[in-house]
């Protein structure tokens, strides 16, 4: 009796092991919910006809309460356990395991809870979801250390994502269809994964190159940012709609316009690449060169803005330096596009220090 209350009670009272062996009872799948009590379930997310619903609630109602009772490493300890032993067991036991995993991937998903979101993709090894949660985690991070962290496990993630498949697919053999059409693992091919663990690796060493006072991590993102308002921007005449994070994350590591629900976002990070590549020229050319032609940045554009900044500001030094550094990284046309830049805004400047310049210009040509 009063069965639609025993996971509030056993939360209540502090019995989170019991209220998760509810819904994954050792060796067993949970009954289904009696006909009686089928339209008396309680769930955070409607459901039509929930195959995984129980007299006990939903799964969404099973993350609500550890949620918001600090027991959600519990759960993730029954499941790991639950996954470790789904070999043995039979078909229809797997079956339902996988789909509560999804499902429970899916509510910390919604409701943005990616550090738990993370760990579930771990437990069910989907090395790609998992590398792009940490992608969305680098975005959140507050610190530099924290930042890096995340971004080196998402280059492993991807990495052992591709080792996977040449060993013939196991990053996808727990993949369930059915939830939100195909996942990100699906959407993703071999070439995919190799220029995501590309561009996370020259990320990590951008990061690298800016300090913690200089604004939050995401800023020096190459990939922009999903809960950002300017990252994206749709079309005119049209409205922005919610798509799932992953979605928007495959989008903003591959850098092209992404399609949802037929409308068409632009993605406005472009403009803050450019201003991290200039950032880069001045000390990191070496890296900055990498970010331009990774993303495939006006690099004419980014040299000349660099050589008129430091031609503004009459750093003959660091000119000469930079102009070495590009002689020969771009054709004879851009290199006099980039050498007029510098000229004209020398000479609003100041024509003594313009003809002085010049003729240093003069000479490394």
């Amino acid at each position: 009796y009063g069965r639609q209350h025993l996971l509030r009670f056993m939360f209540k009272h502090g019995h989170y092991h019991d209220a998760c062996y509810l819904f994954f009872p050792p060796d067993a799948v949970p009954p289904p919910p009696q006909p009686s009590n089928i339209n008396g379930l309680s769930s955070s997310s409607p459901q039509r006809l929930d195959s995984l619903a129980t007299d006990y609630g939903t799964i969404d109602d099973l993350c609500e309460s550890c949620i918001g009772y600090g027991a959600m490493p519990i759960l993730e300890e029954v499941i790991s356990t639950r996954m470790s032993t789904t070999t043995s067991q039979d078909a229809g036991f797997n079956q339902y395991t996988v789909t509560a995993l999804a499902r429970i991937c899916l509510y910390c998903e919604t409701h943005k809870h990616f550090n738990y979101l993370y760990s579930f993709q771990v437990i069910k090894k989907d090395h790609v979801a998992a590398g792009l949660c940490c992608i969305q985690l680098f975005m959140n991070s507050s610190s530099q250390e924290e930042a890096i962290r995340h971004l080196e496990h998402a280059k492993m993630h991807f990495d052992e994502g591709l080792s996977a498949r040449h060993k013939g697919g196991e990053s996808t053999k727990l993949v369930t269809k059915g939830l939100r059409g195909k996942s990100a693992s699906e959407k993703l091919s071999e070439e995919g994964l190799v220029k995501f663990s590309t561009r996370v690796s020259i990320q990590v060493e951008i990061i690298k190159a800016f300090n913690d006072s200089e604004g939050p991590q995401w800023k020096h993102s190459l990939f922009g940012n999903p809960n950002d308002p300017d990252t994206f921007r749709p079309n005119p005449n049209s409205k922005m709609v919610s798509e799932p994070i992953q979605d928007l994350l495959i989008h903003l590591l591959s850098g092209h316009c992404y399609q949802a629900n037929q409308v068409t976002l632009q993605m406005s990070s472009p403009g803050r690449r450019c201003e991290i590549a200039e950032f880069l020229v001045e000390k990191f050319f070496d890296l900055a060169f990498q970010v331009i032609y990774e993303f495939n940045l006006p690099a004419v554009d980014i040299y000349a803005a660099v050589a008129a900044s430091f031609a503004d500001k009459k750093k003959s030094t660091e000119l000469t330096t930079i102009f070495k550094h590009i002689k020969g990284t771009i054709d004879d046309d851009d290199w006099d596009q980039t050498h007029g830049c510098k000229l004209q805004s020398m000479y609003m400047g100041s024509t003594l220090t313009a003809n002085n310049l010049m003729l240093k210009s003069v000479k490394m040509n």
